[in-house]
């Protein structure tokens, strides 16, 4: 994992690897899905502003030129509270993807971070 993480490091002058468990997997998801509307066709929109004269509402359109759209964003009457969503425990590697990884990952790991990286499934369960 040192050699991975010098590895990104060294990547780019922006890149800075965080390694786990220095970071939580929040329900971001289902967090904002309890205060926000959806938003429909969001793909097709390019450009998107919001301002503190309207709170809640997302200004949008699909390209320069062309006419803006404005939607609320917010439900009526909820409160936006001030905190994270709950963290996401860590599921792990599926079966599947242990024995990807296995066979496709270790072969180009250096002999010191094959068991480390890419262990074997059987005896990582």
């Amino acid at each position: 994992m040192d050699s991975l993480t010098q590895m990104v490091n060294m990547s780019s002058a922006s890149n800075e690897a965080v390694r786990y468990p220095a970071w939580n997997w929040r329900d971001w998801k289902g967090f904002l899905s309890r205060l926000f509307c959806p938003v429909p066709a969001i793909r097709q929109y390019q450009y998107f502003r919001m301002t503190t004269e309207e709170p809640g509402v997302v200004t949008m359109r699909t390209r320069v030129g062309c006419p803006e759209v404005k939607v609320t964003v917010t439900m009526d009457g909820v409160h936006i509270p001030y905190q994270q969503p709950q963290i996401v425990e860590a599921k792990g590697l599926s079966r599947n993807r242990q024995e990807y990884l296995y066979k496709v990952v270790r072969p180009y790991l250096s002999d010191a971070n094959k068991d480390a990286t890419c262990p074997c499934p059987e005896t990582s369960l």
